[in-house]
């Protein structure tokens, strides 16, 4: 199993070590509680997948899974991809204490309920993203623990306060550097039939349900996994009657957050003018030249109106 040997780990002691001064102004340090792998082993188990939108783009993987025919068997009492996810949780990932402190993995385990389909369908794994969903779904709980041992760090530790007046007593002048996180925030859910969005007719399904009749342009993107596969939609900018000012940065933003594959853009013309503008065919090429840098596929640019829409791809500027 050496794909998933080569899978991220979370360094807990390290988290615990970067996070604590983000908790004290004091920059007191916070020393880890004795028997801390099992203090993580219970925080996991309080993980509700339900509830945590980080997991989004592994939840559409693995719901892609229990609507596939070869797994009808293997999946046959799975009613949700939560149930999958926390099937994982508690079988799959490993606490344990390595040189250099406490380490949460993913391994292969013989004795869990998904053991048949780890060994039949990885490392390769179904379309080649089962390493790659695991890995997500890793980085997205060490997230759950940061924001856990922010919100909690006595669960994690006690402070170690005559550390950190030795630290405030130094006569360096340290300047301080603030160490942020950068993350997508749910919003909502919109329901749609179709799992894959192969097709600019299928987008602008997505783009007309999502947006409706605004009485002003709005730029809107959806963004794809590999497998086409939606990962979110997200309102880009908002402008008046005439217009939406967008830049690449701002499009692409949320995009490189997600490791979408491809996108698709759209925004409406209020007027029901369907024609391009000089501004529209501008911006697609800005945006074309921008996801080309990135290695991210620009599928289409479409201009929504009330009653059709229009592609750029088609119009040959994409």
């Amino acid at each position: 199993m050496s794909s998933y040997e080569a899978l991220p780990t979370i360094q807990v002691n390290s988290l615990i070590s970067s996070l604590s001064t983000m908790h004290s102004d004091d920059m007191w340090d916070l020393v880890p509680h004795p028997g801390l792998v099992s203090i993580i082993e219970e925080r996991l188990k309080l993980i509700n997948y339900h509830e945590r939108f980080f997991i989004t783009g592994s939840k559409v993987h693995w719901s892609g899974i229990l609507t596939a025919e070869p797994f009808d068997d293997l999946f046959a009492n799975y009613d949700s991809e939560e149930d999958i996810l926390n099937t994982i949780k508690d079988h799959n990932l490993k606490v344990s204490s390595a040189p250099d402190g406490i380490v949460v993995s993913f391994y292969y385990n013989s004795e869990s309920p998904l053991a048949t389909f780890f060994s039949q369908y990885g490392p390769g794994g179904y379309g080649g993203n089962i390493p790659h969903s695991i890995a997500g779904l890793i980085n997205n709980i060490e997230r759950y623990l940061q924001d856990d041992i922010l919100e909690n760090p006595e669960v994690y530790g006690t402070w170690n306060m005559e550390h950190g007046a030795q630290r405030l007593a130094s006569p360096l002048k340290l300047r301080s550097i603030p160490v942020v996180q950068v993350a997508l925030k749910h919003k909502e859910e919109l329901f749609f039939d179709d799992m894959r969005i192969d097709s600019t007719q299928l987008a602008y399904e997505v783009f007309d349900k999502y947006l409706g009749m605004p009485d002003r342009e709005h730029f809107v993107m959806l963004c794809l996994d590999s497998n086409n596969n939606p990962i979110h939609i997200e309102t880009v900018a908002i402008g008046n009657l005439s217009g939406a000012i967008v830049t690449p940065r701002e499009v692409l933003k949320s995009a490189i957050l997600a490791n979408a594959a491809s996108i698709y853009v759209c925004h409406n013309h209020p007027s029901s003018n369907n024609q391009a503008s000089p501004d529209d065919i501008s911006v697609t090429a800005r945006l074309r030249d921008a996801c080309q840098l990135m290695g991210i596929r620009f599928i289409d640019h479409i201009i929504l109106t009330r009653r059709s829409y229009t592609s750029m791809r088609a119009l040959g500027h994409v």
